[in-house]
């Protein structure tokens, strides 16, 4: 059952690099600021993803991603607090933004402010505008 909005944040991609030109496959780095239950927080991340084709009814190829990212999420008040996110997910190519869906991991010390997202599983929805390269993500816990 899904639960009330975990994590929401908004990112701009800052660095891209190929991985393998053969089959697509890039990575990514985010850059972001948002809400963790109430606390401000910093995000860095960095993604791969690589294209899959898919043929829709009208026999014209639509384009498909799958991809999957690690990161960190820091306490803006005390950098020293940090959270490990790891996500997996399949986007769509929808005109000039990509939309992805998936789940988020999430690992933590006990002693910290984010101890209650030790071992979280959240499903996200993330809005890639790959031209302005602005990111925006929500996050809702999975309970």
């Amino acid at each position: 059952m899904l639960s009330d909005l975990l994590f929401e944040h908004k990112g701009k991609t800052t660095n891209s690099r190929i991985l393998d030109s053969s089959v697509q496959k890039q990575e990514v780095i985010v850059v972001g600021k948002g809400k963790l239950k109430g606390l401000d927080v910093a995000l860095l991340i960095t993604y791969w993803n690589k294209p899959t084709q898919k043929i829709s009814e009208n026999r014209l190829p639509s384009w498909h991603y799958y991809g999957e990212g690690n990161g960190i999420i820091s306490n803006m008040k005390d950098c020293t607090e940090t959270a490990i996110v790891t996500e997996y997910g399949f986007g769509r190519l929808i005109g000039q933004k990509t939309v992805w869906r998936g789940s988020a991991f999430y690992k933590t010390s006990s002693n910290s402010k984010f101890a209650f997202l030790n071992n979280t599983v959240g499903v996200f929805e993330t809005d890639v505008d790959n031209v302005l390269l602005d990111i925006n993500e929500k996050v809702w816990e999975w309970r």
